[in-house]
């Protein structure tokens, strides 16, 4: 019996980082804007990507400002919906990570939903770290947040030290 679990969970890493500033290719960077507007330009970054999957909708989100004790980020498929929990990132890099990460998961949602709700069943025959969903997304998240970092830059969301 398969079940379907639309709540995902992006678990911590035992990475440390700064939350003041951030270091890619060697440039450190400050926020310009409230983390709020930080998440939404993430979020509006991966604009043309949902376009290309068929997906009219960017997920609505929110920022909670307490700490998770199991997770950086989670993705709620029911109601298309992400949370991020900054007091889990020390730095703008690892927040970008985790939004970009999340908004895989809304596109596996909108655009796999077969492959999607086998969301649980995976987890439970792998595990967390090896949910080809999981894979995905982090896979996702790696490749591009460098360009979405430059394209932060860009609109002045962040600016080099």
């Amino acid at each position: 019996m398969g079940f379907n679990l639309t709540l995902l969970f992006l678990y911590l890493d035992e990475k440390k980082f700064s939350i003041k500033s951030i270091l890619i290719e060697n440039k450190n960077w400050d926020l310009n804007v409230p983390y709020t507007k930080l998440v939404k330009e993430i979020i509006s970054f991966s604009g043309e990507i949902l376009l290309k999957e068929k997906i009219k909708y960017y997920p609505s989100f929110e920022v909670k400002y307490y700490k998770s004790k199991k997770m950086m980020g989670c993705y709620d498929g029911s109601q298309d919906h992400i949370t991020i929990y900054l007091k889990n990132h020390n730095d703008i890099p690892s927040i970008v990570d985790t939004v970009l990460h999340e908004v895989r998961h809304h596109i596996q949602n909108k655009s796999r939903k077969k492959e999607y709700k086998l969301y649980g069943h995976y987890t439970k025959k792998y595990g967390y770290r090896n949910n080809p969903l999981e894979i995905d997304s982090r896979d996702f998240a790696k490749k591009n947040t460098k360009s979405c970092i430059k394209y932060l830059e860009n609109r002045k969301i962040i600016s080099a030290l």
